[in-house]
């Protein structure tokens, strides 16, 4: 999620007008209207904002492998570097990529757009599974969100830390952050203009001439 600091006090005085000039934000999948009520520097909001982000990021390179296995199966070409996985089921062909793991399979056919018809979605088919068989716990490790969890659920120890067994942190991790992909989940006007924004962005990187794109 772009962001833009800076140390002169003068600053501040067209900083509206900077943020509207710059969109800042707005191609971000989560909710950055003016409204919005969520707290970014919260341990578990941002947890969950840099996770939404990953999620969108799998189900799109999903998406794209997926028209290259159905490509491979209708088209086949020898001179294809994955024309000898073309016997492969869509999941093994996921897989053997080696870009994409078990646990991001869910991510498979999830709605394009978050918002806040299909957050739920998304929380259960592509948050869940990192927590329930994915690395979620080796990733928090020594966070400020994994102390905060130890210190609500687990037992202090005779060095005075906490500690609580994984699946209690991991309950404890699927409960803290299930209200958040609500809160941050934008209206679905909002979720299908970001969108919008967001692939024209990508369409004028990737069609300008090098030499003329902006520097």
């Amino acid at each position: 999620m772009p962001s833009l600091r800076a140390v002169p006090r003068n600053f501040m005085t067209d900083w509206g007008k900077i943020a509207e000039k710059l969109q800042l934000s707005r191609s971000s999948i989560v909710n950055m209207c003016k409204q919005a009520q969520h707290e970014l520097h919260s341990a578990t909001t941002l947890f969950v904002a840099h996770w939404l982000e990953r999620i969108h990021d799998t189900r799109a390179s999903i998406e794209s492998m997926t028209k290259s296995w159905q490509e491979l199966q209708h088209n086949p070409d020898p001179e294809d570097p994955w024309y000898g996985e073309r016997e492969l089921k869509l999941d093994e062909f996921l897989l053997r990529s080696g870009f994409i793991k078990e646990w991001e399979l869910g991510c498979r056919g999830l709605p394009s757009l978050y918002n806040r018809e299909t957050w739920l979605e998304w929380f259960e088919r592509g948050f869940k599974p990192y927590v329930d068989n994915g690395p979620a716990l080796s990733h928090i490790q020594g966070t400020r969100l994994h102390g905060e969890i130890l210190k609500a659920v687990g037992e202090r120890t005779g060095d005075g830390t906490y500690a609580a067994k994984d699946y209690v942190v991991r309950d404890e991790l699927k409960r803290r952050c299930k209200p958040k992909f609500k809160s941050l989940a934008p209206s679905v006007e909002y979720s299908q203009e970001t969108s919008q924004l967001a692939c024209r962005a990508r369409y004028r990187l990737t069609d300008t001439p090098y030499d003329r794109i902006p520097r």
